[in-house]
């Protein structure tokens, strides 16, 4: 008996490293080079993207953008739909990104981009989650390797992601909570990759700049870091931003691939109490100490109220 049980798990073992080798690659390195393949490739291409709003009634929405990315670190987002976002425009050139709106025709500066503060988030990824090569399927017309991340956490979504089986850029990707309701997911329709007529151009901020909008930010008050993150995450990023006039820090966690966004900016005389967008579940907002404080992220409310409230 015990015989026959050593030759069934060995069976199994031929049968995944047979699979492994099918799909002529290891799932640690499609993800450490999936980290790093767009300071590698430029490209071009219609995205779809779909995002979950509401919990008691939720609804879809549904976005298409055009999107030219220049490597290693020049990309320009053109909405197309729906209505109310067309015609904005997002580029992040190097360390800054600028946001144009069609309604004020203006240029807003939205700070400068995420600086990290860790390394090898890939290795997080797999420590945090059991990630699998699942498959090869065609995503805009291009080979794919299907990379399937089951949570090891209770209560964090699971995420499968289309991996191009030649550049390594993710061309697909998909998010669900843990009951299996789809969060968000996006998709390339099209894409061109290393076209040689992109313009250095298309990534220059014209004049029209908000007054006000140069740059520079102060924030006026002390940055407040959580004493507790959920089992996994840690500091990946802080940046600073002006949107609109008002001073913003941004500080994001991350177990690897799920991400919380703590944004802190002074406050009105509002009040202290936890505050829930009607909107979305995942966004928790209080004031402490005369800053208000906003959290984003795919956790519970109670676990979202629980990292505000250790601020320090």
């Amino acid at each position: 008996m015990s015989f026959r049980v050593r030759v069934s798990r060995q069976a199994w073992l031929l049968l995944f490293l047979g699979c492994s080798a099918a799909f002529g690659a290891n799932v640690s390195e499609v993800l450490h080079r999936a980290e790093r393949a767009e300071r590698l490739i430029s490209y071009r291409g219609i995205k779809q993207a779909v995002v979950r709003c509401g919990s008691r009634n939720p609804s879809y929405t549904e976005t298409k953008m055009s999107i030219v990315h220049l490597k290693p670190d020049k990309t320009r987002t053109a909405y197309l739909t729906p209505s109310k976002l067309s015609g904005t425009i997002v580029i992040r050139n190097g360390e800054t990104s600028w946001r144009y709106r069609p309604q004020s025709k203006l240029w807003e500066h939205m700070g400068g981009c995420i600086v990290s503060v860790a390394n090898n988030v890939s290795q997080d990824f797999i420590r945090n989650y059991q990630v699998r090569l699942a498959g090869i399927e065609r995503i805009a017309g291009r080979d794919a390797y299907l990379v399937s991340a089951v949570p090891k956490s209770k209560g964090d979504p699971s995420h499968r992601f289309w991996i191009d089986r030649h550049t390594y850029l993710v061309l697909a990707s998909e998010t669900k909570t843990s009951s299996g309701k789809l969060l968000r997911s996006s998709r390339f329709l099209s894409i061109e990759l290393n076209p040689n007529d992109i313009s250095p151009s298309l990534f220059v901020v014209p004049n029209n700049v908000r007054r006000g909008d140069n740059g520079a930010v102060r924030l006026g008050f002390r940055v407040m870091k959580p004493s507790y993150l959920p089992k996994g995450y840690r500091l990946v990023g802080a940046t600073s931003s002006c949107i609109g006039g008002m001073a913003y820090s941004h500080l994001r966690f991350s177990n690897g691939i799920n991400t919380i966004s703590l944004f802190q900016r002074l406050a009105d005389k509002s009040g202290s109490r936890f505050a829930v967008s009607e909107k979305s579940t995942n966004v928790v907002t209080c004031v402490r100490n005369g800053v208000r404080c906003t959290i984003v992220g795919d956790l519970s409310r109670s676990e979202l109220q629980k990292i505000l409230a250790s601020l320090r």
